[in-house]
């Protein structure tokens, strides 16, 4: 059986390397024949900085040409991830993979993960993959060889075999915000990894599945499997993989959140023990070791958990610390050489700024290629990453870019490629979080109608504590009053933010109302002075939620002059040195 799988597996891929060879001799003979074109283009595009010939006489440097094809390979060809059996046993890390699937397979035997039967007339079966990946160190080395069983769960049916999906994950801002009450108050902060975590959740409805390949029992070979427990690639594993740990965390004294319910509390005496949970991946801060020993002994009754020691690389970000207990600096350098060499850009001139001055792009409707939309989709994808987790300094830019998602040109592209330029100069945007300080406050602003593409106004909020950014939003805001509703995000975050502080055990943090900064009298006066004019009428209801929060003195609404407002750089693109003046309104270090 072994052998069939092998052949039939070797003879797609046979067939698919030929495709490929095909296409690449029709490339490289496009390539040679137009390389006269080519050099004529590059001299055409020249640009100012960049001159045909130099004052000495010789040749100017040419205008680089950045790949498009490289940029979307470059990474695959990094890690290096074989996407069948037969390719990754016929690699040079053939045997390492080999013990992979079979610590795997080991694993879903010992778990109960199924049983096998008689294949159901009528019922849906559904089939499985081997999936192959490479986790690395923060360094970039290799860690271990990992291979999964996975469900093909595309083919389930709906009320058959799965029903509800749901599952959350903590969000970022709570992450950033327990590492700022860490700093604050001096607690251990370890990464605890849970060992095939979904194989964990137990499945309510029925699902039969296909015996995975290369360990097919011969004398069983017609049988399916039933499957007991979750697997990988179901629709339901990760809300069963949910219901399951939040019933194990319940049970060794952990209490739910209401605000996050991917966060988690505990409670003795003095003692304050936190988890956040993003799938597999626990953030969990303590008071002492002894309570952390105490967890992980508890945890390790009923799953597999690993400790990872102190945090240092979470979810893609880099975390410092200084000492055990000492202030937390976040960071993406790593992430961000990766993505500059991913596009062939680590030795691109750096930018000042992450817009160039000038650049107006405007919406085309026109159809583009499909190369050029793949690469732009890819590259903003990767920048969005980075604006969410840990650089609001391009949280604006990135914003703008996302609207010319549905039909990008080599305009958008280029526009896109300056702020990797951007990031060239700038690869270690750290935000900070320390004891010394918590200044709880949060700053808006808008940009009304300056969207040169629908005349929309952007409106944008940053949250600092602990003297670090922990909240961040530029967003495209429709309603003509941007300011007033820039008040209302920040406020609705606040409030998040108050909540989970209280339900935390910290709400002597948020006695006193927490300090919202605007730069437009107009839209403080609405929120102070609840009167209905003709400006503000159209208003949807939910806005005035504000008004409701300043009334019960959960917040304080202040002036601050334009220049000293954090929040600018998220509504619209600064020239340079108020770009710089950004950095250090957000307290990022470079």
């Amino acid at each position: 059986m072994e052998n069939e799988i092998n052949k039939s597996e070797e003879s797609t891929e046979n067939d698919n390397n030929e495709e490929c060879d095909e296409n690449n001799n029709e490339e490289d003979e496009g390539e040679s024949g137009n390389s006269s074109e080519y050099e004529e283009v590059v001299d055409n595009k020249r640009k100012r900085g960049r001159p045909k010939f130099v004052r000495s006489g010789g040749i100017g440097r040419p205008k680089k040409v950045y790949c498009v094809e490289n940029g979307l390979e470059m990474l695959n060809s990094i890690i290096e991830n074989p996407n069948s059996v037969s390719k990754a046993l016929s690699s040079s890390q053939g045997k390492h993979w080999k013990k992979a699937m079979n610590a795997e397979y080991e694993s879903l035997m010992r778990n109960g993960t199924w049983e096998l039967v008689d294949r159901p007339k009528n019922g849906n079966v559904i089939g499985c993959k081997w999936v192959f990946s490479i986790k690395r160190n923060p360094d970039g080395s290799i860690e271990r060889y990992k291979a999964r069983l996975v469900a093909l769960g595309c083919s389930q049916k709906y009320n058959v075999d799965y029903c509800e999906t749901f599952a959350p994950v903590v969000r970022h801002s709570t992450i950033r915000l327990i590492l700022a009450l860490a700093a604050k108050n001096k607690l251990l902060v370890n990464h605890v990894d849970i060992v095939a975590a979904y194989l964990n959740g137990e499945l309510e409805e029925t699902v039969y599945m296909l015996q995975p390949p290369m360990f097919k029992e011969n004398e069983n070979s017609n049988k399916v499997c039933r499957l007991k427990k979750a697997l990988y690639g179901l629709k339901q594993a990760g809300r069963e993989w949910n219901r399951k740990v939040t019933d194990i965390l319940l049970r060794i004294g952990f209490k739910r959140c209401k605000s996050d319910t991917s966060v988690y509390i505990r409670r003795n005496g003095k003692n304050v023990n936190i988890i956040g949970l993003y799938v597999d991946d626990m953030i969990l801060a303590c008071s002492s070791k002894s309570e952390m020993s105490d967890i992980l002994r508890k945890l390790n009754e009923y799953v597999e958990a690993v400790d990872r020691g102190p945090i240092s690389f979470y979810l893609g970000i880099e975390i410092e610390r200084d000492g055990d207990r000492g202030d937390i600096t976040i960071h993406q350098k790593r992430y961000v050489e990766e993505i500059l060499q991913q596009w062939g850009m680590d030795d691109c001139k750096p930018a000042a700024t992450p817009w160039a001055p000038g650049t107006v792009l405007q919406k085309c409707d026109r159809q583009c290629d499909n190369l050029e939309t793949k690469a732009y989709q890819s590259l903003l994808g990767g920048l969005m990453y980075l604006a969410v987790i840990s650089r609001p300094d391009i949280a604006h830019v990135v914003s703008k870019l996302s609207q010319l998602n549905s039909h990008p040109h080599k305009e958008h592209l280029n526009a896109a490629k300056y702020v990797l330029r951007y990031l060239k100069k700038n690869p270690v945007g750290k935000l900070t979080f320390s004891a010394k300080c918590w200044n709880f406050i949060c700053f808006t602003d808008a940009d009304w109608g300056s969207n040169n593409i629908d005349r929309k106004s952007f409106t944008g909020y940053v949250i600092l504590m602990a003297g670090g950014a922990t909240g961040w939003e530029s967003r495209k805001q429709s309603v003509v009053e941007a300011e007033y509703v820039a008040l209302c995000q920040g406020t609705k975050e606040v409030v998040f933010l108050r909540v989970l502080l209280s339900e935390l055990g910290y709400g002597e943090f948020v006695k006193g109302p927490t300090s919202i900064l605007c730069d437009n009298q107009s839209a403080l006066y609405m929120v102070k002075n609840p009167l209905v004019q003709k400006r503000s009428k159209h208003i949807d209801i939910r806005y005035h939620y504000i008004r409701e929060m300043h009334a019960e003195q959960q917040i304080e609404v202040e002036y601050i002059p334009t220049d000293d407002n954090a929040a600018d750089v998220l509504t619209k693109v600064l020239g340079k040195q108020k770009h710089i003046t950004a950095h250090n309104l957000l307290r990022m270090k470079f």
